[in-house]
């Protein structure tokens, strides 16, 4: 580096504590050149575990819970390990597909449908079932 000849990379994995190119191999805990491995633990950013829950953003809100905010935590298509936080709060994130959301009917009722019309359906959209 004092040669001019040195270059530095951010971000570019996970070590739990400083490293040289002789003990990286023996002094490591994860798979520094594994894609998921270093994927999972941008997303936990807890090398010791240490923490209350796996994910570092679930952990935040964990935090502004406890200091009497409502928080949530929306993923798209599948639950990730970065807004997961305590398992002792029993918040799950909500998941969305990028598809959207599923219809509940088919039917549209805003087009040109009278009032009548409109009531008739959500008085059987509300019905009581018999079972």
């Amino acid at each position: 580096f004092d040669e001019g000849k040195g270059i530095f990379f951010a971000n570019m994995g996970h070590l739990h504590k400083p490293v040289t190119k002789e003990n990286w191999f023996t002094e490591t805990k994860t798979d520094l050149f594994s894609h998921h491995t270093m994927k999972l633990e941008s997303h936990v950013v807890d090398a010791f575990r240490e923490g209350e829950g796996p994910g570092v953003l679930g952990r935040m809100l964990d935090i502004l819970e406890r200091h009497g905010h409502a928080v949530g935590a929306t993923a798209v298509n599948s639950r990730v390990h970065i807004i997961d936080g305590s398992p002792t709060t029993g918040r799950l994130p909500d998941v969305i597909s990028t598809n959207g959301v599923l219809k509940m009917f088919e039917r549209s009722y805003l087009k040109g449908e009278t009032d009548q019309q409109l009531r008739a359906f959500l008085k059987l959209l509300h019905a009581e079932t018999d079972d």
